[in-house]
Parts: structure tokens; sequence; C-alpha cells
């Protein structure tokens, strides 16, 4: 599981179909995906604001199971 906070314009993020709040708990790949959506969709003005040693990702993603590849 992967925390963020969050600052995002809620009526953009509810016209970009994407679930949000100003601070979101969830699977790291779902949440990735989240903030791909958004960012796909121009909502999003900077990806990741904090940066998380690679390996720490890596063994997020694969504890949930996941092939341990983010892209």
């Amino acid at each position: 599981m992967v925390s963020v906070a969050t600052q995002h314009d809620p009526e953009r993020v509810q016209a970009a179909g994407v679930e949000a709040a100003s601070q979101m708990t969830a699977p790291s790949s779902e949440l990735l995906s989240r903030l791909v959506r958004l960012a796909d969709g121009g909502f999003v003005r900077q990806r990741i604001a904090g940066r998380y040693p690679i390996q720490e990702v890596h063994a997020a993603i694969k504890a949930e199971g996941k092939n341990g590849v983010l892209l």
C-alpha cells in the first residue's frame, strides 16, 4: 500500500473520471494507474512531488504480486 497527499481541483478530477482525494491510500499499482490517467488527461502539473528509492518502489510492487516492472 502507498499513501500520497494530493492537491487537486475536484471538478477537474471528476471530469477526468478518476477517483481522487486529498489523502489517497491504495495498492501502488492502482495509485500509479490513477495518477497516470490524471496526467494523461492534462489534470496533473507535476506527476511526482516526492521521490522514493527505486528499490523501495520495486519491492512494493513485487509484494503486491506484480512483475516488478514500472514502465
